[in-house]
């Protein structure tokens, strides 16, 4: 018996009070065929790459299972019978390979919300720092001053007139919202449909 992985995508125009009922049809189906040790993991709503069947966002969910090679046929023939489905697609899951993969490529966290925060960082997004991280240690000693050009006294000058906004500190970087993450991503994906 091998390990697979299920990836099922629902219409996020569904109540969120009726996903567990569907996802439990699609578990059944999966157990109908002879699929065992299952786990299931909620990675929850999150922005379809492209609209199916006019609908923008959809609800994630991924099930883990064994089961024999010519079964997987089967149960995706009835999956494909769902009409409330918008997606469902099924491969084979090495539990090694993936950790190695992720190893690689350097990924401490998977899912929907890793990428979009790669994608935002990528084109000039940036994501909110830690605590430990914005914060300079208390302890450093101060610089001692070099030789000052004019170059870095022009600078200086500019640096003073620029005051900080009230609601952050110096040397914090404004923390990124949610609707400026959608709007990019909006923009992005409307030039790339331009593009077509």
């Amino acid at each position: 018996m091998k390990q697979y992985e299920l990836l099922v995508v629902l219409p996020g125009t569904m109540e969120e009070s009726a996903v567990p009922g569907l996802v439990g049809e699609v578990k059944a189906v999966v157990e109908k065929h002879g699929g065992e040790n299952l786990k299931m993991q909620d990675r929850g709503k999150s922005r379809l790459a492209y609209p199916i069947r006019h609908i923008r966002y959809g609800y994630f969910h991924i099930i883990q299972f064994t089961a024999e090679g010519e079964t997987i046929p089967k149960i995706q023939k009835d999956l494909a019978l769902m009409r409330e489905l918008l997606r469902s697609l099924i491969t084979a899951f090495d539990p090694k390979t993936r950790a190695e993969t992720q190893k690689k490529l350097g990924r401490k966290e998977e899912g929907p919300m890793r990428t979009l925060a790669s994608v935002f960082e990528r084109f000039g997004g940036e994501t909110k720092k830690t605590e430990v991280e914005s914060k300079a240690p208390a302890s450093a000693p101060p610089k001692a001053p070099a030789k000052e050009s004019t170059e870095t006294k022009e600078t200086e000058a500019s640096k003073e007139t620029e005051a900080p906004a009230e609601d952050q500190q110096e040397g914090e970087k404004p923390a990124v919202k949610l609707e400026d993450i959608d709007k990019k991503l909006d923009q992005l994906l409307e030039d790339d449909l331009k593009q077509v």
